[in-house]
């Protein structure tokens, strides 16, 4: 028989459990309202009770984390000390240090409140000392030079009342030649809510994609947890005639909001990008939303970074970025010695500028613009994730 500590601590988190699930359902309906005022303060209080919650579940333990290696920016040495609650860290240290070995330990945890004096003492020994937190938690260095940013951001186009479709074409101008593309190519987009068709889009899309393009730092769903999403919504698929199965979305709509969930390419080969199924995708979803008088296409999240493939992808079919609502966590990023290796890490990975707070030289420092890209995007971060 079970013990009765064994029952309760599986009753205790299952609770737990319920109560964030319940929490994200009531930001979905505050997220859709349609009225302004009352979406406004509804999302100001479920966002409020959500990063409450999420700091005394998760936010009040930081692991230690020692990270050494080549950095990807020049190859110079390159110590970090990388105090987390949440998820970010394998994806982080792939941008850090690339391709390149590293030397990762685990040097045990410590609570909230000591994390401002452990920082500070381990500051003489690395190069960038990075705190994955909650937004609650407001400590910055007193010194040296650090920004800070969110772990995620969602991008959106809102439809302006009355807009036509040859106004909403303008905001996508500059992906004319990827529209020509699927178009020569023969891509169709179409909808499905078939179980069988759930089963192929996570099985033969979605997982490949997610250990093909992210490898280890990529973030999966459980397949209970996103199928029951996928009852809410559906998956549209873009094919040619002879495959009409070789990307998809799957998206949920509340109310008149168009919600991207997570995505997929058949057998995670990348391929498809160069012939213009992701093209596809986007032009279909922004269609089928002006069609169907969504207020806002919501296309998902992507990471912070002002030179993230993914996020100027997105930024070049019209979307902007806003404020990720169930992820309340963010990334401060010291470099305490200003180090040269870590301030052109700094320079090279700038957040997005309109979530982006800095100190130090940062503060004074104008973050560059990326040019557009051209053509499909380097996706370097997963599509969907927490």
């Amino acid at each position: 028989m079970k013990s009765l500590f064994v029952i309760i601590r599986s009753f205790y988190f299952r609770t737990l459990g319920n109560i964030q699930r319940k929490l994200d359902v009531l930001l979905i309906w505050a997220y859709c309202t349609p009225h302004p005022q009352t979406r406004a303060a509804a999302i100001r209080l479920f966002f409020e009770l959500k990063r409450v919650f999420l700091l005394l579940r998760y936010g009040l333990s930081f692991k230690i984390n020692w990270i050494r290696g080549k950095a990807s920016i020049d190859g110079s040495d390159l110590q970090v000390v990388y105090l987390a609650d949440g998820k970010g860290l394998n994806y982080l240290q792939h941008l850090l240090f690339g391709d390149n070995p590293v030397t990762r330990e685990v040097h045990g945890r410590c609570p909230a409140w000591r994390v401002p004096r452990l920082a500070a003492a381990l500051a003489g020994k690395a190069d960038l000392v990075i705190v994955e937190r909650n937004t609650l938690l407001k400590w910055l260095p007193g010194y040296g030079r650090w920004v800070t940013g969110p772990t995620w951001v969602r991008m959106v186009h809102d439809f302006a009342p009355g807009q036509t479709w040859e106004q909403v074409g303008q905001d996508f101008r500059k992906h004319e030649m990827n529209i020509k593309r699927f178009r020569r190519a023969g891509y169709a987009t179409f909808l499905s809510q078939k179980d069988e068709d759930f089963d192929f889009f996570y099985d033969r899309m979605h997982l490949p994609l997610i250990h093909e393009r992210h490898k280890e730092y990529g973030i999966v769903d459980t397949r209970e947890s996103m199928r029951s999403q996928f009852k809410r919504g559906f998956i549209m698929f873009a094919g040619l005639p002879e495959n009409p199965k070789v990307a998809a979305d799957m998206n949920m709509v509340c109310g008149d909001v168009f919600m991207g969930i997570s995505n997929g390419l058949l057998d995670g080969d990348q391929a498809w990008l160069q012939t213009g199924a992701l093209s596809a995708l986007y032009f279909g979803s922004i269609k089928w939303c002006f069609d169907h008088h969504i207020r806002r296409c919501d296309i998902g999240e992507v990471r912070p970074f002002a030179n993230d493939g993914l996020y100027q992808y997105k930024r070049r079919w019209g979307f902007r970025p806003i404020r990720e609502l169930w992820n309340p966590r963010e990334w401060l990023i010291w470099a305490p010695h200003s180090s040269e290796t870590a301030l052109r890490w700094l320079e090279a990975h700038p957040f997005i500028p309109e979530f982006a707070r800095s100190g130090g030289e940062f503060a004074s420092r104008p973050i560059a613009s990326p040019s557009d890209p051209v053509g499909p995007p380097v996706i370097q971060t997963p599509a969907h994730g927490s």
